[in-house]
């Protein structure tokens, strides 16, 4: 396996190098959009939750 993706914190190859084209990139892209899509479901959830909260403490009002 490939050691590393090759690139940095912006995706950008450095330019004394050759363009990756190992799988590390791919594991570093598949990996970043499920952080994403984690971090989108996590929020709804959050959001859910304050919402109900909130119908439940209004509804005594």
């Amino acid at each position: 396996l490939y050691y590393g993706s090759g690139v940095g914190l912006t995706f950008y190859p450095p330019l004394s190098s050759q363009a990756t084209s190992g799988v590390g990139v791919a594991y570093l892209m598949f990996s970043l959009h499920l952080a994403g899509i984690s971090s989108l479901i996590g929020s709804v959830k959050f959001i859910t939750t304050i919402m109900i909260r909130l119908k439940f403490v209004f509804s005594f009002i």
